[in-house]
């Protein structure tokens, strides 16, 4: 049987914490009644803390020796200890000792379970046994389902080893994007200049030196970036660019030294409102996803004959988001939601233009990159990383998946575009971290703002009540996206959504119209949180999700129980009335560029640019300026207008929309703003952002 160690005494894996049972080798933990299943990393701050039985361990300590190869998070220590405090019921923190700026300690008398050594050590071996078959049936299933290769993730092992973590930036700007150069030497990047973060400059840094260098003088919104082809011995890069006019491919000479030598602009991508990092091949070819009139295809353009191609078009089946051309420009791999809205990887062919399903993963973003032996994809859900291995079909000479193996490495901020380099040493990766607050930010100017949540991670997606009692957010304080409710009369927080599967993205919830339910979204899977059990003492709130209800719930019907919503199903996005009761779903109109939303009578009403209209797309009034958000109250309008950089309020009566009342927001620059309340009360977010290039060191 296995021990740990204590000054007191070698704790079983079975042991007491007081009364409280611990199993370590199950990862429960036993209070009264209740069981609580906690993660490994959780498990392990506790057996450390046991360890040092009373003494004062610091969170740099805890970090160290439960997380050995990863960046320092102290958010990550913080969630370990919230979730142990509940698991343990700790509400007063007499269990683990909070010492302000120097760590936690554990106060508790400490026994093994020796009532039942005999019994358990019987059990071992039978659950060992049943655990064995499980798993082996597990893998027998899976590998039926998916066409006979196993897509299980495997976290015993893994081809990949990460042996170092190098921070490659750590500058008050933001570095958005990277790529390796095609011999390894240096690694092109993007830098915000220094008088602001939506202009940039792209930078060169020698990845053996880590020297670092300008590129070019004059900044642009330049968002991503690749390597083409070597021309006697000077390199080119090719950057996309964001202009209001649609996404540029611009091309940038570099002399034999790396230095900036010229520029030109090769092409323009109009009416694209978004684009996916793209590739070149060998013969300068670009490969993209753009998305315009609302759906996104896959398109190739030549940087000399300049012809550009349609070569994939999203449908309800299949819709793309993020590409990666394999290292020997012969297979290009794409990610895309199918109609249930789970990522699914396709190997697209060249030669025919046929795609084949490679696996299906789960409900979550992913990122995606090829290593350098074209036989594995490196993935990112934007927590951590993940290889899949490929083999080829024998009778079709086709890739098909082999294993998904989860990669040692742990990470409690956001990573973003992970990039092998071309030797298959290193990832290179932008982490980026959040600080988000929510604020009451009054409109009058008499008033002062109030700080309302600032757990040191990311609050937002704030929305009130009916009754403006209370306002529903979502926040990271537990190490992943949950979704709390924040009371104006008792100023406490309570948990009503735990995110169980630790699904990455939470819609901003809705309320319906009697204050008794929230609506949201766990990646585009709509659920129901009901608040009434809240009210009856019940610790957490029931929580119902909709079967093939996918998309974002936007507003409550008032008259109905039902909910405008922005489809996801279709080949296009649509709004949509789901009714609550039946989920049947009545569409309403084609999402386009137009906005949506429900006036006092359950008629919809568009936005579109500076104008309001009714669903036959007749002007009912304008405003002078850009619409960017609108927020519906029962008997009137908030909108919130941009006009030459400025940002103000309109208030317009829903009986009367000829009247409107211009409002400014106080102490309102570069916040974001989640909600008005009747009284004109602003809920807004404020936020501190760190975006820096890491790069990992693999074997």
């Amino acid at each position: 049987m296995n021990k740990t160690k204590n000054k007191e005494t070698e704790l079983d894996d079975v042991f007491f914490i007081n009364n409280i049972k611990v199993d370590t080798r199950r990862g429960e933990i036993h209070h009264q009644q209740v069981l609580h299943s906690v993660e490994p990393k959780v498990m392990s701050v506790l057996l450390y803390l046991c360890q040092n039985l009373g003494e004062v361990i610091s969170p740099e300590i805890l970090f160290e020796k439960v997380w050995p190869k990863s960046i320092y998070s102290p958010s990550s220590v913080r969630r370990c200890i919230a979730l142990l405090r509940t698991a343990l019921n700790d509400e007063n923190k007499a269990i683990i000792i909070t010492h302000p700026k120097r760590g936690y300690s554990l106060k508790a008398i400490l026994t093994n379970d020796h009532r039942s050594k005999n019994s358990f050590n019987i059990s071992v071996v039978a659950q060992v046994q049943l655990a064995a078959l499980s798993l082996f049936l597990l893998a027998a299933a899976i590998t039926y389902l998916n066409g006979g290769f196993n897509s299980t993730v495997i976290e015993a092992k893994s081809a990949v080893t990460i042996i170092n973590i190098n921070p490659l930036t750590a500058t008050k700007e933001y570095e958005r994007f990277s790529r390796y150069s095609p011999d390894g030497k240096f690694l092109a990047f993007i830098r915000s200049s220094e008088n602001s973060i939506k202009s940039y400059h792209i930078w060169l840094k020698n990845v053996d030196t880590l020297q670092e260098h300008k590129l070019n003088s004059v900044p642009a919104n330049y968002i991503y970036l690749a390597w083409s082809s070597v021309v006697d011995d000077q390199q080119t890069l090719v950057a996309a660019v964001k202009k209001p006019s649609g996404i540029s491919f611009e091309q940038i000479q570099l002399n034999n030294n790396f230095t900036y030598k010229s520029h030109s602009t090769e092409f323009v991508k109009k009416e694209a409102q978004w684009i996916s990092p793209f590739f070149i091949d060998h013969n300068k070819v670009i490969y993209f996803l753009a998305f315009e009139e609302n759906k996104s295809s896959l398109y190739s353009y030549h940087l000399g004959t300049t012809k550009q191609t349609q070569l994939l078009e999203q449908t309800a089946e299949f819709k793309p988001y993020k590409i990666a051309l394999s290292r020997d420009k012969k297979s290009l791999a794409i990610l895309g939601f199918n109609q249930q809205h789970l990522s699914q990887i396709k190997l697209f062919s060249f030669i025919d233009h046929s795609t084949s399903l490679l696996t299906t993963l789960d409900s979550n973003w992913y990122f995606v990159d090829w290593f350098p032996d074209n036989q594995s994809l490196l993935l990112s859900d934007g927590k951590g990383l993940q290889q899949l291995t490929l083999l080829k079909d024998s009778a079709t000479s086709k890739l098909v998946a082999n294993e998904l193996y989860s990669l040692d490495f742990n990470n409690f901020d956001f990573l973003r575009y992970p990039h092998v380099s071309p030797s298959g040493k290193s990832i290179a990766f932008n982490r980026e971290s959040y600080d988000q607050d929510i604020w009451l930010t009054p409109v009058q100017a008499h008033m002062k703002k109030l700080l309302l949540v600032d757990s040191n991670t990311a609050d937002w997606g704030a929305k009130l009540s009916p009754d403006s009692s209370q306002f529903a957010f979502i926040s990271m304080r537990n190490g992943h996206s949950q979704l709390f409710v924040y009371d104006f009369t008792t100023k406490r927080v309570r948990l009503v959504y735990e995110n169980k599967k630790q699904d990455l993205a939470i819609a901003p919830p809705i309320w319906s119209t009697d204050g008794l339910k929230l609506i949201s979204a766990a990646n585009d899977h709509v659920f129901i949180v009901q608040l009434t059990q809240l009210n009856e003492g019940s610790e957490m709130p029931t929580v119902k999700t909709l079967p093939d209800v996918i998309g974002v719930p936007m507003q409550s019907y008032y008259q109905e129980d039902a909910i405008l919503m922005l489809s996801k199903r279709d080949k296009e996005n649509s709004w949509v009335k789901v009714d609550l009761s039946t989920l049947a779903s009545t569409h309403l109109l084609w999402v386009g560029n137009k906005k949506a939303l429900l006036n006092h009578n359950d008629q919809l009403i568009i936005i579109r640019g500076g104008q309001v209209l009714d669903v036959e797309q007749k002007l009912l009034t304008k405003v002078d300026g850009y619409i960017k958000q609108f927020f519906a109250k029962a008997d009137h309008l908030y909108l919130l207008v941009a006009e030459k950089e400025k940002k103000h309020l309109v208030k317009i009566l829903l009986n009367d929309l000829n009247n409107q009342q211009l409002l400014s927001i106080k102490g309102f620059k570069n916040e974001q703003l989640w909600d008005v309340s009747n009284e004109g009360m602003v809920l807004s977010g404020s936020e501190l952002i760190n975006k820096d290039l890491i790069e990992l060191s693999i074997k």
